[in-house]
């Protein structure tokens, strides 16, 4: 691990994804995982990516080559992606069952060498999903060109709109899905609404959807108490989910409407239904990590006390190596580092078996050899995900504690949204994300919610603050500062 100085980062030519805050337990999965683990018929690897303070990073020509040899594949069978995604659902489905077992389990009990065994074995468990990191994601920008490019030659006075269509993911998040299962469990109980008569219904909702608290594998959930409080909140379940499940149906019939057009055009059907597929396995792949937190946190509970750990937390800040040394060959815990974790964290990888760590002031000190401050400049541009232009004051998202000022603002520039996140939008005139491409949350929920949004804009949190007055042309992909009194919206 030590084969390797914080100055590389500088030689590299760097894709920078976003900005994004995880446990360093997750950063681990993802970023180790895509270095030594890849499908079994696409055996190409990522072997430089990773987290600069919070910066998601990689190898750019380590990226076009990805993206390269996955299209050649793609091209010459194009169901190549969409059974891989099909797979990473039926593994899932399985670690699910084992996850449950495993939640049962009496770890106060085992010995360390049985306790580690769990541990390692749930690490294995998770590092299998580490191909759906970059795959489909690489083929992000050719899915999207593909696919209107098609649509433009088939008929180009309805393009945009059925780009639209293919573009918003038939699947609902599972924001909108557990919103339907609180609506059920409110229907079936009418308003006998009380604890006693709802305890089964509401132990598998939460035990379904309790990680939405939380993401990125921090492990915090909502319990039965918050869902009892929403569940009594409902005032007109039967209407409103009318209302959900009809716009999904209306959904499904719009996609099907549009693959029949290419009826004639098998290559164009399953690039569709591809694309469409992989905008949902986005956010997908990304939320069963933190979801298997819930069966498994007793495990790191059990961890945490026989190291004295401060709080079961702490395990989520050692990497899975290092566990393995400190209950294999007691070696004693830097209980420092935890905390410099907790302030800044940088993982690179170098292949399967070398990695840049870095905590504290180290890692936020590595952030100057990642050069973004030389790619400020008062040009904001972007790509156009729902179209539109408006003006309004910004409000700038940097942290999880601002949520709840989305809801008052009118142009929210934030580094990504997130599923949980929908609730605050409602009344937003645009969003400004600094995460790209056509899978991006912020791309299906703007042409969900009709927002007008332009994203991939890379540094834009840094260069807006809030309270600017800004133009926001998502016509064109461009943001401008103007004077408030220039308005005429």
């Amino acid at each position: 691990m030590e084969n390797h100085t914080v100055q590389e980062l500088s030689e590299i030519e760097w894709h920078f994804w976003h900005v994004r805050k995880r446990s360093p337990l997750l950063i681990y999965l993802f970023f180790h995982g895509a270095a030594s683990t890849a499908v079994k018929d696409f055996l190409y690897y990522i072997h430089t990516s990773g987290e600069i303070a919070d910066h998601v990073v990689i190898n750019k020509k380590e990226l076009e080559e990805f993206r390269n040899k996955a299209w050649e594949k793609f091209k010459k069978g194009p169901e190549f992606v969409f059974r891989f995604m099909q797979e990473m659902y039926a593994l899932n489905n399985k670690h699910m069952a084992l996850w449950r077992i495993l939640a049962r389990k009496e770890f106060s009990t085992m010995t360390d060498n049985h306790l580690l065994e769990a541990y390692e074995t749930y690490i294995e468990q998770l590092l299998a999903y580490a191909p759906a990191i970059y795959l489909p994601l690489a083929l992000e920008p050719i899915l999207s060109e593909e696919c209107y490019t098609l649509l433009k030659q088939k008929a180009s006075e309805k393009a945009q709109e059925w780009y639209d269509c293919i573009m918003t993911p038939i699947k609902e998040s599972e924001v909108i899905e557990e919103r339907k299962s609180l609506l059920r469990i409110a229907q079936k109980y009418g308003k006998k609404k009380n604890a006693k008569k709802i305890s089964n219904d509401l132990k598998r909702h939460v035990e379904r959807f309790s990680y939405l608290k939380r993401k990125d594998m921090f492990m915090e959930f909502f319990d039965e108490e918050y869902y009892l409080n929403k569940i009594q909140e409902c005032k007109h379940p039967k209407k409103e989910l009318s209302e959900l499940e009809a716009r999904t149906e209306k959904k499904k019939k719009q996609f099907q409407a549009i693959l029949e057009k290419f009826k004639d055009n098998s290559f164009a059907q399953m690039l569709f239904i591809t694309t469409n597929e992989a905008i949902y396995f986005r956010t997908w792949r990304t939320e069963r990590h933190t979801q298997s937190c819930y069966y498994i946190f007793p495990l790191f509970k059990e961890i945490a006390r026989r190291l004295d750990l401060h709080e079961y937390l702490d395990v989520l800040y050692i990497l899975p190596p290092e566990l393995r040394d400190i209950i294999k060959k007691n070696k004693l815990i830097d209980k420092q580092c935890i905390d410099q974790r907790k302030n800044a964290f940088t993982y690179i990888t170098f292949g399967s078996k070398d990695a840049l760590i870095l905590q504290g002031e180290e890692a936020l000190a590595s952030l100057k050899y990642l050069k973004l401050s030389g790619e400020i400049t008062d040009l904001i541009q972007g790509t156009p995900a729902f179209r539109g232009k408006v003006k309004g004051k910004v409000l700038v998202v940097t942290q999880r504690d601002q949520w709840l000022q989305i809801q008052h603002a009118e142009i929210l520039v934030i580094h990504t949204t997130t599923p949980d996140m929908v609730p605050f939008l409602k009344n937003i005139k645009a969003i400004i994300t600094e995460e790209g491409g056509i899978l991006s949350h912020a791309s299906v929920i703007s042409r969900e919610m009709k927002i007008p949004c332009i994203i991939g804009t890379k540094t834009t949190t840094k260069i807006l603050k809030t309270g600017d007055y800004v133009e926001v042309d998502a016509e064109k992909g461009i943001v401008k500062k103007i004077s408030e009194h220039h308005s005429n919206t």
